[in-house]
């Protein structure tokens, strides 16, 4: 009988433990577990439904040719991996083992160094499911990043589980798109936790200290990785464009437009281009484009205006600038400083258009 006790008293123990954790106290512990390269941890921390579906999702690299399979192996499952001890692995080792060498450059680049995590809250969809918000912190020397997350959560009888993210489901279908297209090369020269952004973050941000040689080197990482990564483009385009390099800069606009004929900034990158170059026509062409597709485009309509003050168009000109201000653009004291506006900055209907708009 005492036996008994104990058994239903551990039970009702460990059960109360294991429903004492919320979704936002286990996003907590998987951020921790993340920045500390506690894989195993991690794992445990899915419901097990989601890690025998991402294991099956995965099992397309059980079919790559044995006189590649170690390779391949090896470079998503650790050294020494092998289609056998691949198959003998548990669900939970499976997806660890996964993690920790998928990961590896994550960890190089120092994206999973969170200096802060926020647990923001919680949204409930019906009893069982709820989905976490979490803003996270890394740093790299001066430079830092914030990412919001989102993850969704479970109610389990084991408690509340985590289940697998797009993102991860999106990693393992873009690996095997890759490998039936290219082969195991291209997959394995390219990682599929990194898509290119933590380095066309960084090089925003050598971009906004006006660091362009170290942005254009960021951004031509993020395309090695990523060749289709049109933002990239356009971001290395605005950076050759302010070192005057302006050939680069409309070889890389031509291309962001190529891979995404909506990229608004794109075009109204490549139009300031033409613009420094004289191209008027050009530039005017592509800034209506800009405008075409998102037609709050305040720069557009701004550089418009720019060079019909160049032309001494003066009613042109000021239909644009109103344009802008209507829009919302509101840098009076760029506007004051402009020599694009040196032409038309004296007269009546320029002072009272800015005088409008400055109240």
């Amino acid at each position: 009988m005492k036996k008994v006790l104990v058994f239903i008293i551990c039970f009702l123990l460990t059960t109360s433990l294991a429903w004492a954790e919320t979704p936002e106290s286990i996003s907590k512990s998987y951020f921790e577990f993340v920045k500390h390269q506690k894989w195993d941890e991690i794992s445990g921390l899915y419901d097990p439904v989601a890690l025998r579906d991402f294991r099956e999702m995965m099992s397309f690299l059980i079919e790559v040719p044995d006189e590649k399979s170690s390779v391949v192996l090896a470079r998503f499952f650790g050294p020494g991996t092998t289609k056998a001890s691949l198959k003998a692995m548990s669900d939970a080792s499976f997806f660890s083992s996964f993690l920790k060498s998928t990961m590896s450059m994550a960890v190089q680049l120092g994206q999973l160094d969170f200096k802060k995590i926020d647990v923001l809250g919680s949204v409930p969809e019906g009893t069982n499911l709820r989905h976490v918000v979490a803003r996270t912190f890394t740093g790299m020397g001066e430079m830092s990043m914030e990412q919001m997350n989102v993850i969704s959560f479970k109610k389990t009888n084991e408690g509340w589980k985590m289940l697998m993210q797009a993102k991860m489901k999106g990693m393992a279908q873009q690996l095997k798109r890759t490998i039936s297209l290219f082969g195991t090369k291209t997959a394995l020269s390219e990682s599929p936790v990194q898509d290119g952004e933590s380095y066309f973050k960084r090089g925003n941000s050598y971009f906004n200290e006006g660091q362009y040689d170290k942005a254009i080197s960021e951004y031509n990482k993020a395309i090695e990785i990523n060749p289709k990564y049109n933002k990239a483009y356009t971001s290395r385009g605005a950076a050759y464009d302010r070192r005057g390099q302006f050939d680069q800069a409309i070889s890389d606009f031509n291309k962001a437009i190529e891979i995404n004929p909506k990229d608004h900034k794109a075009y109204t990158n490549r139009g300031g281009a033409y613009a420094r170059r004289g191209q008027f026509d050009q530039a005017i062409s592509d800034f209506n484009k800009a405008i075409e597709i998102n037609p709050t485009n305040t720069s557009a309509y701004y550089n418009i205006g720019c060079i019909y003050s160049l032309q001494n168009n003066l009613s042109k000109a000021l239909k644009y600038l109103e344009l802008a201000l209507e829009n919302g653009h509101n840098n009076f004291d760029w506007i004051s400083k402009d020599p694009d506006w040196d032409n038309i900055r004296s007269s009546n209907e320029f002072k009272m258009l800015i005088e409008k708009y400055k109240k």
